[in-house]
C-alpha cells in the first residue's frame, strides 16, 4: 500500500512546503505575497509628481550679462591694452593676462577670468565701431 504524503504550507523559509514528519522544506510552484501591514496610519495613496511652480523657479536679480559693473574701468584699459598688443606684437588674451597678473583689472575674480572678461569686453567694443 502507497503511504499518503500530506503537505502544508509553511509560513516561514520563504513560503517553502513543509511534508509531515520531514521539517525539510521543499520548494512550491507558487510565491506567497507580502502579509497586509497592521499599521492605523492610512496609505499613502497616489504619488503625485510635483513640479516646481513658476513663481518659485524665476531668478531673481538682473538677467545674466546685463549687469556691466566694471565696465567703465575695463574701457579705462583699452588704450593699455592695444598699446600691449602693438608694442609686443601680443594678442589680445595676452595682453589682458599681463595687466591682470599686474593687478591692474578691477575685479574679484582669478586673474584669468578678469582677462577673459576684459577680452570679451574689448572684442564686443571693437564690434560695435
Amino acid at each position: 500500500m502507497m503511504k499518503k504524503r500530506i503537505v502544508r504550507k509553511s509560513h516561514h523559509a520563504g513560503g517553502a512546503a513543509l511534508t509531515h514528519g520531514n521539517d525539510k522544506p521543499q520548494p512550491t510552484d507558487t510565491i506567497r505575497a507580502l502579509p497586509i501591514a497592521n499599521s492605523t496610519a492610512p496609505s499613502p495613496g497616489p504619488f503625485v509628481v510635483v513640479g516646481l511652480s513658476p513663481k518659485l523657479s524665476r531668478r531673481k536679480g538682473p538677467v545674466p550679462g546685463t549687469l556691466k559693473r566694471y565696465r567703465d574701468s575695463d574701457r579705462a584699459l583699452f588704450p593699455r591694452l592695444e598699446q600691449l598688443m602693438q608694442d609686443e606684437k601680443l594678442s589680445a588674451t595676452k595682453a589682458a593676462r599681463r595687466l591682470a597678473d599686474a593687478g591692474q583689472i578691477a575685479g574679484d575674480g582669478a586673474p584669468e577670468s578678469l582677462a577673459r572678461r576684459l577680452v570679451k569686453e574689448y572684442h564686443a567694443y571693437k564690434r560695435a565701431q
